[in-house]
């Protein structure tokens, strides 16, 4: 997939960096950051097994869906 793939991994990289970092040290932005990769990475996956008919896919969604649920019964953590 050339370069392009390269970077779209180094950004994908730096955000899940980014969230990590936030959420060792228990910060706001650190707990939305997470809530939005996991957003993202269900609704990919949903989109994949619907659109490309992968239905490996599906593995997917379970998994975040109960990473967000984890995530959203810390929240109160994360208060600013």
């Amino acid at each position: 997939m050339g370069w392009p793939a390269v970077l779209l991994m180094a950004t994908v990289c730096a955000a899940c960096a980014t969230a990590a970092l936030g959420l060792w040290f228990r910060k706001h932005w650190g707990f939305w950051t997470a809530l939005l990769i996991l957003a993202v990475n269900m609704s990919g996956d949903t989109m994949n097994a619907i659109l490309a008919r992968d239905w490996r896919t599906l593995i997917g969604i379970p998994v975040a869906g109960a990473m967000l649920a984890y995530l959203i019964s810390r929240r109160r953590l994360f208060q600013p």
